[in-house]
């Protein structure tokens, strides 16, 4: 009688083990489940330091040209303009400039995808494009932004938003446009260094 509690005993302490271990390996797995998933949503790379294969924007091109915009809407909406741009010139050369924004990054985004090469700023470039609107301008997306901030400003007849453009251009320039240049250049070396010599930065 007494070996079989003895026997009792030590299944009693063998499924208690099992039981111990396997609650160990479940809280570990969520552990392990759980760092991966804050690494993920913080930005960061699993099990390696990979290297990131994009320009690091200091500000996101439409927020560097949307910021001031807007701040010159609502600077005419609430104080006025101290000098009146609206007329019917004004309002033709802001369709003009439209329609041009939409034809004009039409073909470079068809370009771009048919070359097969990163569409959205910030993305990833796979080579160099040199002819089509490339030719033209160095950075034909962000020219015709540009020119779709302009005639914005324009149709909503708003002296302040026009004047603001520049300052738009400005933080595209120092927040997108010189760390991409960087990337470019680091990625592709001698090539990118010959084509920004010989094809400007806007026109």
């Amino acid at each position: 009688m007494g070996g079989v509690r003895r026997e009792l005993a030590w299944s009693e302490i063998d499924v208690i083990a099992a039981t111990s271990l396997h609650s160990t390996r479940s809280r570990e797995r969520r552990s392990a489940s759980l760092l991966t998933l804050t690494t993920l949503v913080a930005g960061g790379t699993v099990g390696h330091d990979a290297p990131v294969d994009s320009p690091a924007f200091r500000i996101w091109p439409p927020i560097a040209l949307g910021v001031p915009l807007t701040a010159g809407l609502m600077l005419t909406a609430t104080a006025g303009d101290p000098l009146s741009i609206a007329g019917s010139a004004t309002r033709w050369v802001g369709v003009a400039l439209a329609v041009a924004f939409v034809l004009w990054n039409g073909w470079t985004l068809w370009f771009m995808g048919h070359h097969r090469t990163g569409i959205l700023p910030g993305g990833a470039t796979v080579l160099i494009l040199q002819s089509g609107p490339f030719r033209i301008s160095r950075n034909p997306l962000y020219l015709g932004l540009i020119a779709l901030d302009v005639a914005l400003a324009l149709l909503a007849q708003s002296f302040w938003a026009l004047v603001f453009v520049p300052i738009g251009v400005a933080a595209l320039t120092w927040g997108a446009i010189r760390p991409e240049e960087r990337y470019l250049s680091g990625k592709f070396g001698a090539e990118y260094d010959a084509y920004r010599a010989r094809v400007r930065r806007w026109l």
